[in-house]
């Protein structure tokens, strides 16, 4: 048993689990199987490696923050354009979005067209290495009737991401919201994201005629 599991291991993380990078799980007939960590950095001696980790885990935190508060929710497209590195990916786009840094700014130039208060609530923030979790919540209010122009609803979308930070910038991204929920609630249809593609587009010409 112990040699089958070591072998399924070495397939998922074939490099070489190093000090510090592994926790055992003991066997009922004696020994024990290393788990690689995909979390861990490796390098220099554990305890080096932990302070120097905990120094750039706090940078990335700061660096994501500032991405949450400047561009989601304060619509700062200049800190997305500086903060998304020109090969970021999106790992989960939805249906007829693009899985590129573009993508992000149509997201939120639609966000705050249909929500011009938006903002956001930070519950948990945590990060390990050049990984960043943000359990977060999106809440603005949005026209629940034409026909009745005063009417708002507060709309609110949970989100929880993760980012990979790389050199100062965020490269990858994995995400899980509802949002065929949220649709519903601001009672969208596939057209809007069309429209939001084209106003995305519109607002990147401008922003690279002022560099």
């Amino acid at each position: 048993m112990l040699s089958v599991i070591r072998h399924r291991l070495e397939r998922l993380h074939p490099q070489t689990p190093s000090a510090g990078a592994v926790w055992e799980h003991s066997e009922p007939c004696g020994g024990t199987v290393p788990i690689p960590s995909i979390w861990q950095r490796r390098s220099g001696s554990q305890g080096e490696s932990s302070k120097s980790g905990g120094r750039v885990s706090e940078g990335n935190k700061a660096l994501v923050r500032r991405f949450v508060e400047d561009f989601q929710a304060g619509g700062r497209f200049e800190t997305g354009e500086e903060l998304l590195a020109h090969d970021f990916r999106n790992h989960t786009p939805a249906p007829r979005e693009r899985s590129d840094r573009d993508g992000v700014m149509q997201i939120f130039t639609f966000l705050h067209a249909i929500l011009p208060d938006l903002r956001v609530e930070i519950h948990d923030m945590i990060a390990d290495g050049d990984r960043v979790v943000t359990r977060k919540t999106f809440l603005g209010k949005h026209p629940a009737s034409r026909s009745r122009p005063g009417a708002e609803r507060l709309i609110a979308i949970d989100v929880m991401d993760i980012v990979r930070v790389r050199n100062g910038q965020i490269v990858e991204h994995w995400n899980s919201v509802d949002r065929l929920a949220v649709m519903r609630r601001l009672g969208l249809s596939g057209i809007a994201w069309i429209v939001a593609d084209q106003v995305a587009a519109r607002l990147r010409r401008r922003l690279q005629k002022c560099r």
